[in-house]
């Protein structure tokens, strides 16, 4: 298989297919970029732990009910992201000594 420009390799039913790229939102983490559309509260912190190598435990569920659309450049740092969050979805969050573990409340 030859890719063009804008298009991916995929396996389906145990074959190969190839189909056009129309968002390229999931590709941005290249350029340092973390993007979600209409991404759950609990999907965007699971993100986050994987971009910034900590734990988020959240314990406000009430956040849980929350979706949200937006770009942040990883450079900016999770706390960054979090007040960014927060103008929309009311929380607070705070870091474990550790500095490690955070937790929404």
């Amino acid at each position: 298989i030859t890719l063009k420009p804008h298009h991916k390799a995929y396996v389906k039913d145990g074959q190969l297919a190839v189909t056009k790229v129309n968002d390229f939102t999931p590709y941005r983490w290249k350029e340092g970029l973390i993007c979600f559309k209409d991404e759950p509260f609990q999907t965007i912190m699971e993100d986050f732990e994987k971009y910034y190598g900590i734990r988020i435990i959240i314990n406000n569920k009430k956040v849980l009910k929350y979706s949200y659309n937006g770009k942040f450049r990883q450079a900016d740092g999770i706390d960054y992201a979090l007040r960014v969050l927060q103008r929309d979805i009311h929380f607070k969050y705070e870091r474990a000594n550790d500095e490690e573990i955070i937790y929404i409340n």
